[in-house]
């Protein structure tokens, strides 16, 4: 289902998008901004944090005018207790501008300080995350601007993301994904190949050789036991 959190204020940030998501999908949400027709837009912060997190545990990621991403904050590892894994957030976050018929670029309106006798335009943002960078429960996505250095109204929006086959808490404490392995080789998000299970699998396949490789010295020798009891036997 989709949502929209609404400003109150004449400008303002309208954020919409589906309030639940399903791990593994990518997930888009629009930030609509109502900007002054006189005024030059200056970019858009986007900050995303557990709902029930305290006011340190976000991450926020903030967006020139033209949907180019400036920073990522925090750069890496994981917010709160593991609830946002920002390097593969960072790695799968893809931000686009878009004109009014929701295409690609700038569109009619949508130049830096051109409102063409409005009394505002809108500039829409849209931002594209992927599910798997969050473990299951509910999050805060806000949305907020500035326009010639004042600022706008933020709109908020609250969803729910969801792993299919799990309860609440379940299947989050493996080292690939809680930020105990990985992340450039530091600790981070267990997003560079060294997750739990790829280690599990790896330590099977091993054990399975080692057992091929033990059986067939094994039957070598009993061979060659074999054979030297019968030599032995032909010369009494």
């Amino acid at each position: 289902m989709l949502v929209a959190a609404q400003p109150s204020a004449a400008t303002g940030v309208t954020v919409s998008g589906p309030d639940t998501v399903s791990v593994p999908e990518t997930v888009t949400y629009t930030a609509a901004v109502e900007v002054p027709s006189d005024a030059t837009l200056d970019g858009v912060t986007f900050a995303l944090r557990p709902a029930d997190g305290e006011d340190g545990e976000v991450v926020t990621i903030d967006v020139a005018p033209d949907g180019t991403v400036r920073s990522v904050t925090p750069e890496r590892g994981v917010v709160g207790e593991g609830e946002i894994r920002v390097n593969r957030l960072r790695k799968s976050l893809d931000v686009t501008r878009l004109d009014r018929d929701g295409d690609s670029g700038y569109g009619y309106g949508y130049g830096y300080g051109y409102g063409y006798g409005d009394d505002e335009r809108t500039v829409v943002f849209e931002i594209q995350l992927d599910a798997r960078a969050f473990k299951q429960g509910e999050y805060l996505l806000r949305a907020s601007a500035t326009a010639d250095g004042e600022p706008i109204e933020a709109g908020q929006l609250r969803f729910a993301v969801e792993k299919p086959g799990e309860n609440p808490g379940d299947g989050d404490d493996d080292n690939g994904d809680d930020g105990n392995q990985g992340d450039d080789g530091n600790q981070g998000d267990g997003d560079d190949g060294n997750d739990g299970d790829r280690n599990s699998d790896l330590r099977d396949f091993v054990r399975r050789v080692v057992s091929v490789v033990a059986d067939l010295v094994r039957s070598i020798f009993e061979d060659r036991a074999t054979n030297g009891h019968r030599t032995a036997s032909l010369f009494r």
